[in-house]
């Protein structure tokens, strides 16, 4: 178990492209790490940054000690970033910049804006004073108490600082507002113990940022401006994190006081702004999607027959839905997909779409694809383009799309035989969103930003700008045409809140076409004009409603703004619409059929990866519907480019890894036993249930900033066998394969010995004993056999597609007894003993389908297989624990297992999760102890098991022992009560309670050969397998919470019987007579499988 902890801790964080070539510039406080392609952005990172620096050093009063590495890449299409205070200060940020449809939407200088906020959790996290200082000179950089803050407090106080230090910022902007208005208009103002937003119930995870920079920026009002820098250093210095904060003596009263106040002045504000909305007459219109999920992007077909759009259920996922013409008899097209926009093929047989999908392994970028309603198939037009927003020419001939790279937007255009044109070639970062054929195909509208402003504009086919159609602060976007082409539609915020709004292109006048009390987006005209469609916000996300054309309803909001550059009349740009289609997209040979969403089974490590710190910003759409899929896992040559030369105000140099893998801390942490605490403690069990022992252990470890190197080491305690153990580790991540170096002592308890003495078995008729037998025995309590291993090993791991891993590792290990063996032990019993040189090789697929609600891993699959060989030639020497004398061993192991979870079709996050795994061994003439059966500890990163044991509840830890084994459990989990509920500040947020009911089987055999000296045949091999089989049932009770604001942690509580065999009953007897009911229960952390 060791080595496997040790690889994941330095190999967590394999995420850059091996193509990638790296370059650093310098500052006074950063280095900036870039590759190539975005040598612009990385020169203007380089002049911004000091500049933010002098600035968020002064508001938070704090320098750090060193400089701050900061990664710049290029491998998603939406904006992101995140920033670490361990084990050195390190921000990353992907340099795309947000789309006009996230809650990121409102900047004028993004490069600043993300800077801002991110350096302010550098900053914030790195403050320490007091008894906290004091301890760093014991752990290191792990001691933070800031770091132990509330989510909302963390995020909420950067993007507080992005608002407060930047032009725009999340404070200021119109989409957050409307998630807050709608959360009190529908009477779901969160509570405070939910604002870390760790519910799966929306706004979920918007919530830390958007409710918390409100709640930071009223305390702050009220409390005084620098209250919360005064925060940063009183509770920088706390020694009770989470617990007894110091509230009343910083703000004068408690945090609930000053939330209470907050939520009520909340309500005043968003309740008057909405009676002013329903004065002037509110919008009201008919929901046809589905109201508890998020739907979006409504668009009819040009025959007015059909109305598509994109839903999100957190309970089900992704999925595209279809209704008629009128928005009646929605059906559900596909799931598991998802889509931002849609627009229809002229026959109205067909749409394209975009969504992401991962390329290269590494990136995340976005593709345009076709689905054929008729068959109900997906099928890709592009593959890494990094391309959104298409839309057909009404000839269908040409498809428009935008793409993006290094932060810069571009208009391109596909012709039907695939060729791809580019029509722009911005460099000022220029960004684009849903540009729109007219009808008659001689204009395009398109919502642009430039210069700190989003505002509508007409360009030519060919990507010439004609006409600024608005020219002001507010946010345009989700240009759409009426069929006629009297009219175009579009989103804006002018008034405070997003509605739609249209212009009368004849007239150039200006009419805001809803009135929302929350928020309206995507409009979409019926081909009759009778109708439009648009998607309105709800609490529960975006719902897709279906209003009457009805121009006299419409307030007029004057002419257009004359424009001085830009100015033609838009009458003299637009005319009739084109005759009907003359050509049209199909798929092509080469478009591979897209598969449904894919992605990695959860982390089967908890505890590692809750030592992955950072803060992030995610991409904040308001629920968007779009989904990350994956088809074929595809690969792009050359997807970088090479580098350039660029005129640099600071030279660059290549990138080196320099001090960052010097160790900056030491982190203690606790891990249970399947035992209790050795005789050395003088512990006494009152019972098995409960009594377990423990592994204390200090563990640091570093990566550079590419995390190219990476090394970890651990020293522990294990109370169970009084044992002193710990290890190491080195990874090179800089190419595939990567490659891990390690070594580990370790010592664990394996499985209950046996124990000979001769008893008479047979008299004459004088009386005298004649012969004796061996009679074999076990203990009360078993007497474990515990092993000490000492092992070096090397692994060589390649992740060679998305879901696929290959591996091969050599491993050299030492094998004794941990204590001294009993003249009487049963010696044929005992595991191998001596130096054993192994190599093996192996192969891992798995995949998953996760949705918010669930209580499980749902619609997954994982299977591995794993072969080893034992040799002399490895180094393996083995000694008869009984002489003394070593022999030669050689010997072959195969190993696989499969495990699926499959979820109930009528019952939305219920599942049957199923395992099989088998073992067997070639070519032994000893007993080698390869498996171990038996125990209730499952798969997690809390406990400390040997790497040969495999779960069987019902049984005690090593019931069953032999070099070949099967085992198989089915288990049907289903959820009890959804609590997703904090209490105030408190670091604990409870989220559900499941249960589950199971039957796990299996037994572990020898090779019959063994004893019979004869070659064992297929019929002794299955005789022997089936023989005696363990089979336990029993039920488990599964707790979720989130502990110290951000650690997932799950418990099991449960009760397992032994259908068969020496396994637990319902009731034991102890040698003294007493009788206990408690041997069944157990609780456990982590889960089952």
């Amino acid at each position: 178990m060791l080595p496997t902890l040790l690889t994941c801790a330095v190999a967590l964080g394999a995420s850059y492209d091996p193509d990638l070539t790296w370059r650093t510039l310098e500052t006074e406080h950063f280095r900036i790490h870039f590759h190539q392609g975005i040598e612009q952005v990385a020169d203007e990172y380089s002049l911004v940054a000091e500049d933010v620096w002098d600035t968020m050093t002064e508001e938070i009063a704090w320098t750090p000690k060193r400089k701050v590495h900061l990664v710049l890449v290029d491998r998603t299409d939406d904006a992101n970033g995140f920033a670490s205070a361990v084990p050195y200060n390190h921000i990353t940020i992907y340099v795309t910049q947000p789309t006009p449809d996230s809650s990121l939407q409102l900047y004028e200088e993004w490069n600043r804006a993300i800077l801002t906020h991110e350096l302010t959790h550098i900053l914030h996290i790195d403050t320490n004073e007091g008894l906290v200082h004091a301890s760093r000179y014991v752990v290191g950089k792990i001691a933070s108490t800031n770091d132990v803050s509330p989510a909302w407090v963390v995020e909420g106080f950067a993007t507080f600082q992005e608002t407060r230090h930047t032009s725009g910022g999340r404070g200021r902007a119109s989409y957050p507002d409307m998630i807050k208005r709608t959360a009190v208009l529908e009477d779901a103002f969160p509570r405070l113990g939910n604002l870390d937003g760790f519910q799966p119930q929306l706004p979920s995870g918007n919530l830390r940022y958007l409710f918390g920079q409100d709640f930071i920026q009223y305390v702050a009002d009220h409390a005084g401006r620098d209250v919360w820098t005064t925060w940063a250093h009183t509770y920088g210095a706390w020694w009770t994190p989470g617990v007894l904060m110091p509230t009343k003596r910083v703000f004068g009263k408690s945090l609930q006081s000053w939330y209470e106040d907050w939520k009520v002045a909340s309500f005043e504000e968003y309740e008057a702004q909405a009676a002013r909305v329903r004065a002037e007459g509110e919008s009201q219109g008919r929901v046809v999607s589905d109201p508890d999920a998020s739907c979006s992007a409504p668009a009819f077909s040009p025959d007015g027959q059909r109305l598509v759009w994109s839903c999100y259920d957190v309970r089900t996922g992704s999925a595209m839905w279809m209704a008629d013409g009128e928005g009646y008899a929605p059906v559900k097209l596909i799931q598991d997909f998802g889509a931002g926009t849609f627009s229809w093929r002229a026959d109205s047989k067909a749409f394209v779409y975009a969504g992401a999908h991962v390329v290269n392994q590494f990136n995340v970028w976005d593709d345009v694809y076709l689905f054929d309603v008729n068959r109900r198939s997906v099928s890709a037009l592009t593959t890494g383009a990094r391309a959104r927003d298409p839309d057909f020419s009404p000839d269908g001939s040409k498809l428009v799309y935008v793409t993006n790279r290094a932060q810069d937007n571009q208009l391109e255009v596909m012709t039907v035989d695939r060729r791809r044109t580019p029509l722009t070639d911005h460099h000022d970062h220029t960004q684009y969103s849903q540009p729109r054929f007219s009808p008659d195909g001689q204009v395009l509208a398109v919502s642009m930003w430039r210069e700190g402003r989003r505002d509508l504009w007409l360009v030519s086919p060919e990507g010439e700008p004609l006409r600024r159609l608005t020219a002001d602060v507010a946010i345009d976007q989700d240009p759409a045409w009426s069929k006629d082409g009297k009219w175009l539609l579009f989103n804006s915020d002018r008034s405070g809140i997003p509605n739609v709004y249209a212009i009368e292109l004849a007239t150039e006048r200006l009419w805001q076409v809803t009135n929302v009390t929350t928020g309206a987006a995507r409009p979409a005209m019926h081909p009759d004009g009778t109708r439009f469609a648009y998607q309105r916000y709800s609490n529960d996300g975006w719902e897709v409603i279906v209003e009457d054309w009805d121009p006299s309803t419409f307030h007029d909001r004057g002419l257009l703004p004359a424009q001085i550059r830009y100015d033609a009349p838009i009458a003299s740009l637009t005319g009739s619409p084109a005759p009907e289609v003359t050509a049209s997209f199909e798929p092509g040979p080469a478009s591979p059929e897209r598969a449904r969403a894919l992605r990695p089974v959860e982390d089967p490590f908890p505890a590692l990866s809750s030592l992955q710190s950072g803060r992030h910003v995610p991409d904040l759409r308001p629920q968007s519907a779009e989904s990350i899929d994956t088809f074929a896992d595809a690969t792009v040559k050359d997807a970088f480019g090479e580098e350039r030369d660029y005129p640099f105000h600071t030279t660059p140099h290549r990138y080196r890894p320099g001090t960052t893998l010097l160790p900056t801390f030491v982190l203690p942490y606790f891990q249970s036993t399947p035992f209790a605490p050795s005789d050395t403690f003088g512990f006494t069990c009152v019972t098995g249930v409960f009594c377990r022992g423990i592994q204390a252990s200090v563990a640091s470890s570093a990566s550079d900033a590419l995390r190219r190197y990476g090394w970890s080491g651990v020293l522990s305690y294990r109370t169970d066998v009084d044992w002193f153990g710990g290890g190491a580790a080195f990874t090179v991540n800089r190419f595939l394969p990567i490659y891990t170096v390690g070594v580990s002592s370790s010592a664990s308890p394996l499985f209950p010995m046996r124990f000979y003495a001769p008893e008479p078995t047979t008299t004459t008729d004088t009386g005298t004993d004649t012969g004796t037998e061996t009679v074999l025995f076990t203990t009360i309590p078993p007497t474990y056999y515990t092993e000490k291993r000492r092992t070096a090993y090397a692994v060589v791991a390649w992740p060679y597609k998305l879901r696929t891993t290959l591996f091969a590792q050599y491993a050299f290990s030492d094998r004794r007894p941990r204590y001294a063996l009993p003249e009487n032990v049963y010696f044929d019993d005992l595991p191998a003993i001596g130096r054993v040189g192994e190599l093996s090789a192996g192969w891992r697929w798995s995949f998953s389908r996760p949705t918010p609600y669930a209580i499980s891993v749902e619609d997954g699959r994982v299977a591995n297989l794993v072969g080893s060989i034992v040799h002399p030639w490895l180094g393996t020497r083995l000694e008869d624990p009984a002489s003394g004398d070593t022999y030669p061993f050689t010997q072959l192991q195969l190993t696989g297992e499969v495990r699926q979870y499959v979820v109930n079709p009528l019952i939305p996050n219920h599942v049957l999760a199923g395992r099989a795994a088998a073992g067997v061994t070639f070519g032994a003439t000893d007993f080698f102890g390869n498996y171990v059966l038996g125990g209730n500890f499952g798969d997690s990163g809390f406990g400390v098991t040997p790497d040969e044991f495999r779960m069987l509840r019902g049984y005690a830890y090593g019931s069953d022992v032999g070099d070949l084994y099967w085992l198989a459990g089915l288990e049907y989990r289903f959820p009890l009560v959804r609590l997703e509920r904090g209490a105030g500040t408190l670091p604990a947020y409870g989220r559900t309670l499941s249960g589950s009911l199971f039957v796990d089987a299996g037994n572990a055999f020898v090779n019959p050969s063994l004893a019979t000296g004869v070659p064992s045949t297929l019929t002794d091999l299955g005789e022997a397998a089936i023989e005696q089989p363990l089979v336990g049932v029993g039920g488990e009770l599964v707790w979720r919470a989130i502990i110290f604001y951000g650690i997932g942690l799950d418990g099991r509580l449960g009760y397992a019987l032994s259908v068969r065999g020496d396994g637990i009953t319902p009731v034991t007897t102890d040698e003294d007579g007493n009788t206990s009911y408690l041997e069944p229960f157990y609780a456990r952390l982590g889960g089952s499988f």
